[in-house]
């Protein structure tokens, strides 16, 4: 498993998938060359309406396990896939800041995406990532991506390229040439307007939203009803109100270790139950903020996958840097004291 090479093919690949699906009895009787442009996009538009009717729950952020050398431990990595999809598994998703995505080979991105997908094996929904590149390379390698078994993919831009008439294009041209569904990374600076025009094209099926407060609810209220999920990229308390919008899902700091309670905590806030959903966040977010707050991020993340022992390491790769293993007591007696670790 510690490998960097991608080993793609075993199977179909999607575009072909996609033109062998049947989608109505007549296309059944047409070999896959032969079906129209406007079946092959309503095809495509159906397995993108799949994606998005399952981008509900918390999010598990993808974090990278290194060896001593700073090499990545895939093993580790399809570990702690494992871990996580035992019961009810949380959505997977790997994106930009907490999966070092910028510290990464184009090789090392396609890699984790495969092995997150591959030992995923349907348990849970995977949003791969992209790293922040020019539109055709991240057209190359979406495609390539195609037959990793990634469920979408995040597209990373740089946060320099913000404007919708740069975007847009972009997104049109991925779309257009690729059959994955696809995400928007919205670091907190993106206009409602161009969430709404991104979120227009049928293959765009959410965002994972930094915005604040106000902007954040103006970008659900304003795709409400188009199959477009607006994803919290915060925390719990950041969901006991955007669940209340309408915001299907939220990345959790828990569900990394702890998918069971992240799974209350949004089915209470689901089923209206504020106290109940109130009373999670007092007793394990904002306890666990306090302890990881010093850490850093992805840090913090590393430093609880070492402590449950699924992990070798807490190295994040320089110039960031890696707290000492001996600064991690109290976040240890944390997780013992809700019963995360023994």
């Amino acid at each position: 498993m510690n490998s960097t090479t991608v080993h793609i093919g075993q199977r179909p690949g999607r575009r072909r998938f996609l033109k062998s699906m049947m989608v109505t009895a007549p296309a059944m009787l047409l070999p896959s060359w032969a079906m129209s442009p406007s079946l092959f996009q309503e095809t495509r538009t159906a397995l993108a309406r799949k994606v998005y009717q399952r981008l509900h729950g918390p999010q598990a952020a993808i974090t990278v396990p290194y060896n001593a050398d700073f090499s990545i431990d895939y093993d580790a990595l399809a570990m702690w896939v494992d871990y996580v999809c035992e019961s009810r598994p949380p959505i997977l998703f790997f994106t930009y800041g907490d999966g070092e995505v910028d510290a990464l080979s184009e090789e090392e991105i396609a890699q984790i995406n495969v092995t997150v997908s591959k030992q995923a094996r349907g348990r849970a929904l995977v949003v791969g990532a992209t790293g922040a590149w020019w539109t055709g390379r991240t057209v190359d390698f979406v495609k390539k991506m195609e037959d990793s078994g990634l469920d979408a993919i995040n597209l990373h831009f740089s946060p320099r390229i913000r404007s919708v008439d740069e975007l847009y294009p972009a997104f049109e041209a991925i779309a257009a040439k690729t059959d994955i569904p696809l995400l928007i990374y919205d670091n907190g600076d993106l206009p409602a307007a161009t969430i709404v025009k991104l979120a227009s094209l049928p293959q765009v099926v959410g965002v994972k939203s930094h915005a604040g407060l106000y902007a954040f609810y103006d970008q659900v209220r304003q795709t409400a009803g188009t199959h477009f999920a607006v994803l919290g990229a915060g925390q719990m308390k950041q969901y006991l109100y955007g669940g209340l919008i309408g915001s299907p899902g939220y990345l959790c700091p828990l569900a990394p270790i702890a998918p069971t309670v992240s799974w209350s905590f949004y089915d209470a806030v689901r089923a209206g139950n504020e106290e109940k959903a109130t009373s999670i966040i007092k007793e394990y977010e904002e306890p666990l903020i306090r302890e990881t707050i010093p850490l850093r991020y992805p840090q913090a993340y590393k430093a609880m996958l070492y402590l449950v022992g699924i992990y070798k390491t807490n190295l994040v790769r320089p110039p960031r840097i890696t707290p000492p293993t001996s600064s991690l007591e109290s976040l240890k007696s944390f997780l013992k004291e809700k019963s995360i670790i023994k």
